[in-house]
């Protein structure tokens, strides 16, 4: 397949010795005439017959002994095959007729013997491609000119034709409307020219030759007055400008010969581009400098509102900024329609070497505060869209731009300050002499690196105390994202200050609903584990951080927070509950990790129910009751009893609260209250709901645990509360 691609390669760009030699390696695919044709002094074959000038190379799209000699200077054997196959313009598989090839051929003398047999040169291939474009594409210049002057000769022969039926129809007298409407056709037309035809990409043959870099067959279109300098190529290819794709190219002679020729320096292309911001794009500092100086517009902006300026620090072209800057740097001012300026776009494509730069020498007109049209500053940006699993290169991030005069007490529009934005993206941090494989260590920030950027952000003025307009400190971004270490680090240094308003807001979620949800949405982000197949204990583990906010605010507040419902109407032990009673191993983790993860789970929440025994018996207030007083039905219980808490007769839920009531002489208020749904018709005790749902490892769990604290009769003798129906039964 290979080999088949090499050859139509060679042979489609009129490179006739290698297509000769590629044909010799292949011999077996073709017949003689077609191997004879392809060389400089081939031996033409005698007799010649009309079933060897129609050979077709089936592997090789078909092609005939024709199209091969349409591509050797010599006529001799297309002329031998004219004789005895007059049908010789014949199409190959992709539709390139004899034509086609003789258009790329490297003398004219194939074309001119197809011309002078009245051989069509409009003909187009699968890609809507005629012989014009490609001569123009292979740089066969002189075929281009002979090509110009058939197509010239054969639109003025019609045009002739036209302007005949025109008089005629004249003479016939039609009303004036109808003569002005043939009028603007005669006139459409004769900018239609055939030399402007477009292929199914959009392309027309002085696109193919300024692409090519063809600048002999450029000099040869532009001076053929039917040639569109302006034309632009397809909206799928944005619509570019011949100019705009030689500036792009960086064909400067060519995008010279162009602006002589007339074609607009502030041409604009689909995105409202003009040259010069190609220019930038793609580097072309020389050419850029030449449409400048030929009067192309430093300040333009294209649709979005971006100028050459942000173009060239997107790209991290440092001689085009520095080109630009010296002509107008006014332009670093400039700002596009989500409001980044030149800096702000360098900064965040990753060229700091032109951050740098104009940090360095243009202080005056770059500001390293600039927002964006969310309020957003360089180094909120830097904080918020870093990588969690390549964090090494932070601290010294952080520090550069602090030194050159960031401010980290700025807010975007939301209220979030620098230190909102760092602690809102989770860390992942270096493990330290990891047991297991840990991807991407290395690249990972430590412990002592991230309090470091933690101090360095404070120091810059980002206040820890401040509120977004969600109301939302450091503290609480930082557990919603799971940031435990963070969240931490800020306790340590400002915990009373951060804690003094919670619990001051009843019906809302307080900072013990954020935390007990850790352990829950790191299980189920893998991304964020530290090892490849499990998280570290200290990303999960609220223990400590339970331990540290009671000893703040002291064990009566801990349990009022304890105590409160959120939004939804969970207490935080009854969301910690739903939390485990959904918790399934990730296919990806070992037993042995997931088994390390649960028993920490179960000791946060066995320090809830230290903290707060009664909790236990929390049950879930609605939050919008429509005409029913009777409060919905989930509870503590209710959840350590679902279906499917029980696996590998085991039941851990309900084995720590039985445990934790017990500890705390509240098993008989625990094994007493009330449940209903669950195809339970009527309330009825956590016992008997487990014998009606033949649940057997959960009704010994029940029986043991009341055995062992003495009150088996209470709760086996508890009765199932009855209701009359409808019709008082």
């Amino acid at each position: 397949y290979r080999l088949v691609f090499q050859f139509l390669e060679a042979l489609r760009h009129g490179n006739r010795e290698l297509a000769c030699d590629l044909a010799q390696l292949q011999s077996h695919n073709f017949n003689n005439l077609q191997l004879e044709s392809l060389k400089e002094t081939g031996k033409l074959p005698k007799p010649i017959l009309a079933i060897s000038a129609r050979k077709k190379s089936f592997f090789f799209r078909n092609i005939t002994p024709a199209h091969t000699a349409a591509i050797n200077p010599d006529t001799t054997f297309l002329e031998a095959i004219r004789e005895v196959d007059p049908l010789i313009n014949v199409p190959d598989q992709n539709n390139w007729y004899t034509m086609h090839y003789a258009a790329v051929c490297e003398g004219p003398g194939p074309l001119k013997f197809l011309i002078s047999k009245d051989v069509g040169v409009c003909d187009v291939n699968k890609q809507g491609e005629m012989p014009l474009h490609l001569a123009a594409k292979t740089g066969q210049g002189l075929n281009v000119k002979i090509l110009l002057e058939v197509i010239a000769k054969m639109e003025k022969s019609e045009k002739n034709t036209d302007d005949e039926e025109a008089e005629e129809e004249d003479d016939d007298g039609p009303p004036r409307a109808k003569r002005a409407k043939l009028a603007a056709k005669k006139a459409a037309a004769g900018r239609k020219s055939i030399v402007n035809a477009k292929t199914r990409k959009g392309r027309t043959a002085l696109h193919y030759a300024i692409w090519a870099g063809r600048w002999q067959v450029v000099e040869t279109l532009l001076a053929c007055p039917a040639v569109d300098k302006e034309c632009p190529n397809s909206a799928n290819d944005k619509k570019l400008t011949p100019l705009m794709l030689a500036v792009g190219r960086g064909h400067i002679e060519i995008a010279e010969m162009l602006i002589e020729a007339g074609c607009l320096v502030e041409g604009r292309d689909k995105m409202k581009r003009s040259p010069l911001m190609i220019a930038a794009i793609n580097g072309h500092a020389n050419i850029a400098a030449m449409l400048l100086q030929k009067g192309a517009d430093v300040n333009r902006k294209d649709s979005s509102g971006n100028t050459a300026m942000h173009y060239a620090c997107a790209y991290g072209w440092m001689e085009t900024v520095k080109l630009i800057a010296g002509i107008d740097k006014e332009t670093l001012r400039a700002s596009n329609e989500w409001l980044l300026t030149p800096l702000s776009i360098a900064y965040l494509k990753g060229h700091y070497g032109i951050v740098s730069w104009l940090l360095d020498n243009h202080a005056d007109v770059v500001d390293v505060n600039c927002k964006d049209n969310e309020g957003v500053t360089l180094i909120s940006s830097l904080l918020s869209y870093h990588d969690e699993n390549s964090t090494a290169h932070l601290p010294d991030q952080i520090n550069y731009l602090i030194t050159r005069g960031a401010d980290c007490s700025i807010t975007d529009t939301s209220g979030n300050s620098p230190l909102h934005m760092f602690a809102s993206v989770p860390i992942i941090l270096e493990v330290d002499k990891p047991a297991r494989e840990a991807p991407n260590n290395d690249e990972r920030i430590t412990s002592a690196q991230y309090k470091k950027c933690i101090d360095q952000l404070i120091k810059a003025k980002a206040d820890p105390l401040a509120k977004n307009s969600e109301g939302a400190t450091p503290l609480t971004v930082a557990l919603s994202a799971g940031n435990l270490y963070l969240a931490s680090l800020l306790l340590d240094s400002y915990g009373k200050e951060l804690l003094k308003d919670e619990g001051q807001s009843p019906g809302k979620a307080n900072i013990l609903h954020t935390l007990v949800g850790v352990p829950h949405g790191l299980l189920s982000n893998n991304k964020l584990w530290a090892y490849k197949d499990a998280p570290i204990g200290g990303q999960y583990n609220i223990v400590p951080m339970l331990k540290k906010i009671s000893s703040m605010i002291g064990s009566a507040q801990m349990e009022l927070l304890l105590s409160q419902h959120n939004e939804e109407g969970y207490t935080p032990v009854l969301q910690q509950c739903s939390h485990i009673s959904n918790m399934s191993k990730p296919g990806t983790m070992e037993n042995g990790q997931y088994g390390a993860f649960a028993a920490t789970v179960m000791a946060g929440l066995r320090e809830c129910l230290r903290m707060r025994p009664e909790s236990v018996l929390d049950r879930m207030v609605p939050k919008k009751t429509d005409g029913d007083n009777e409060s919905q039905n989930l509870s503590v219980i209710k959840l350590a009893l679902g279906a499917g808490m029980a696996k590998r007769g085991k039941n851990i839920l309900l084995e720590a609260l039985l445990s934790c009531a017990g500890e705390n002489n509240n098993l008989q208020a625990f094994l007493t209250q009330k449940i209903t749904g669950d195809d339970v018709s009527c309330p009825v005790t956590p016992l008997i709901k487990t014998l009606l749902k033949s649940q057997e490892l959960e009704s010994i769990l029940i029986l043991r645990a009341a055995k062992d604290a003495g009150i088996e009769e209470e709760i086996c003798g508890a009765t199932i509360e009855t209701r009359p129906v409808k019709d008082g039964e």
